[in-house]
């Protein structure tokens, strides 16, 4: 048994033994960070799978406990490369964590806001139900929406006034195409706003006079509620601390990902292996509806699939004999398989070889055996080259960003805690 086997042995019994703990079980350590198994939990908790009820919980919902750790790992020996390369420094993050940084601040002071200022009473309410023939629900959602916009409107247009803002001639003189960076579109007392600052976003947003005009108009609002909420010292808050941290940290990843991305691109020739390698880039993904018996022998399988060749109902069979965990309520469905992501595996290769209604022969696996009969199968489309290219370079810079991220772990910097 290897080391790694050794380490994923002794966090699953951590995971396991230490699940009902109250006290911070510290699982590893990743140079100064530590990694405790109930900041696991609040992560599960926050995902759109959620955290189950303590006495529910599985050996496999452990397994996946243990595959965000991994991913939590990762992600914390990325985010040390990129400080170690000054990666929070750069221009680009710069520029990047600014405009989000204003964004999550005009939002927070638009809400406050309107929380101290869009009031209605009950009676007002009322009345423009039975005026507009309205429920009162549907009356209040209706004039908090109107009365929101024009609270808005009107608390922009006082910004506006008060910090001076002004759009240059240039916007009406100029064609977009004559545009340079250097050209100032905005002015304010507080404020520049030029053409270098909103020229990709724009590029996202429209090519009209009419859209640029819209854009920076959204684009002034935004610096204006940032620098109202500013002046709240709203910035200064643990609420908005910990949004803007949390981004800061994943651009911080994204940036240096790409850098390697940039750095790791495969030639000509590798691409061009990589493809004739690799049968399932010639076909774009797709699906698969298929029926699964699983059983724990050989000589079992082959029976019951004779039986199914025979005429005697696979929902039924499998209802009656697989050891399937939810067999006997979904029949042996287990749902859509999406063939082609990735390299074919062996039951990829299976599935790709059946017709709808042929029935496989056994296939060994972990749990014992299985057999599958095919429901529904997409047609593959083949893929054009210049796309096989683009799939095989992502394909190619992954693995390599992985071996990367494997030669990290490996340089003792990541501590298991038993």
């Amino acid at each position: 048994m290897n080391k790694f086997s050794q380490i994923i042995i002794a966090l699953i019994f951590i995971l396991i033994t230490g699940i009902n703990s109250s006290a911070q079980t510290v699982i590893a350590k990743v140079g100064n960070r530590v990694i405790t198994l109930e900041e696991l939990k609040l992560i599960m908790a926050s995902t759109p799978y959620g955290l189950p009820k303590e006495e529910y919980r599985s050996f496999d919902e452990n397994n996946l406990m243990f595959k965000l750790l991994v991913e939590v790992i990762d992600s914390e020996l990325l985010y040390q490369e990129a400080i170690k390369l000054n990666i929070p420094k750069s221009d680009e993050f710069i520029r990047l964590s600014t405009n989000y940084s204003e964004s999550v601040l005009a939002d927070i002071y638009r809400q406050n806001f309107l929380e101290n200022n869009l009031k209605l009473n009950d009676a007002t309410v009322e009345a423009f139900a039975a005026k507009n023939k309205l429920t009162k629900d549907a009356a209040r959602a209706l004039m908090q929406k109107n009365i929101r916009k024009e609270l808005l409107n009107g608390e922009s247009s006082r910004l506006f006034d008060l910090y001076a803002v002004h759009f240059s001639t240039i916007i009406a003189s100029k064609e977009i195409s004559q545009l340079t960076e250097k050209d100032i579109l905005v002015e304010s007392i507080l404020f520049k706003i030029s053409f270098g600052d909103i020229r990709d976003g724009f590029r996202n947003f429209g090519s009209t006079k009419q859209d640029l005009f819209d854009y920076l108009s959204q684009v002034v609002e935004v610096k204006l509620f940032c620098i109202a909420a500013q002046t709240k010292k709203m910035d200064k808050t643990d609420h908005f601390k910990e949004i803007a941290g949390e981004y800061n940290r994943n651009l911080a990843i994204n940036i240096f990902r790409k850098r390697l991305k940039e750095q790791e691109s495969p030639t000509k020739e590798e691409i061009e292996g990589y493809i004739s390698k690799n049968e399932y880039l010639k076909y774009y993904p797709h699906k698969v509806a298929t029926l699964m018996i699983v059983v724990e022998t050989e000589d079992e399988a082959r029976k019951i699939r004779k039986m199914a060749i025979e005429g005697n109902n696979f929902y039924e069979l499998a209802m009656e004999y697989s050891i399937g965990p939810n067999a006997k309520i979904n029949g042996g469905d287990i749902g859509p398989v999406t063939i082609g992501e990735n390299p074919y595996t062996a039951l990829d290769a299976i599935f790709l070889s059946l017709n709808p209604g042929e029935i496989s022969q056994p296939v060994k696996g972990e749990k014992g055996f299985s057999i599958f009969k095919m429901l529904e199968k997409m047609e593959q489309k083949e893929r054009p080259e210049s796309e096989q290219e683009l799939v095989a370079v992502e394909k190619i810079t992954e693995q390599r960003i992985l071996s990367r991220i494997e030669k990290l772990r490996k340089a003792e910097r990541v501590v298991y805690i038993r």
